[in-house]
Order: C-alpha cells, then sequence, then structure tokens
C-alpha cells in the first residue's frame, strides 16, 4: 500500500525537497535522540514537518550528514534514509 501526503515529511536539503516516510522520519528522530547534540534538530523534525518542510542550514546538513554516514556504516538505516543522504552529499558538493 502506498503512503499518501499525509504520511510522508518533507526536508528542504539546500532548495532540494526529500520525501521521508512517516516510518523513516520517526527511525531518524530515534537516531538523533541517540546521538548527543542534535536536540534542536530533533525538535525541527518535530515541529516544521508537520506543517511545512523542514529546514536544514549548512551546519545542520553537515552535521546531519555525519550522523546518516555513521548510521550507514553501522549498517541500520532504514532504505528511505538514502534519499536525504545522497541530498546532503550533493548539496555539501555544490557549495
Amino acid at each position: 500500500m502506498e503512503e499518501s501526503d499525509l504520511d510522508r515529511e518533507l526536508v528542504d536539503v539546500a532548495g532540494e525537497l526529500v520525501a521521508l516516510s512517516r516510518r523513516d522520519r520517526d527511525a531518524l528522530l530515534q537516531e538523533l535522540a541517540l546521538t548527543a547534540g542534535h536536540r534542536a534538530m530533533r525538535e525541527k523534525f518535530e515541529t516544521a514537518g508537520e506543517h511545512r518542510a523542514v529546514e536544514l542550514d549548512r551546519e545542520e546538513r553537515a552535521e546531519l550528514r555525519a550522523t546518516l554516514e555513521a548510521w550507514e556504516r553501522d549498517g541500520l538505516p532504514p532504505a528511505g534514509i538514502a534519499p536525504l543522504l545522497a541530498a546532503l552529499v550533493r548539496a555539501e558538493q555544490s557549495g
């Protein structure tokens, strides 16, 4: 069964919108809760995503990329996280 737009959260990565399923968003929130120093970013995902795209500044994008890369090395992220990581890499490469 496909998820509706209501079951998705958008993340604005330097102008590129990436959709996360609610399940992937929840997994990301759990990972951010386990990683020190991500309280503010976690709050952005909890609040902004319900009404508008989550917007990340350059520093937050770098922090999230590092967290997702570590999560990926451990082999634990859900498949839906890969597009977010790819967008973060593209944003960093483009400046």
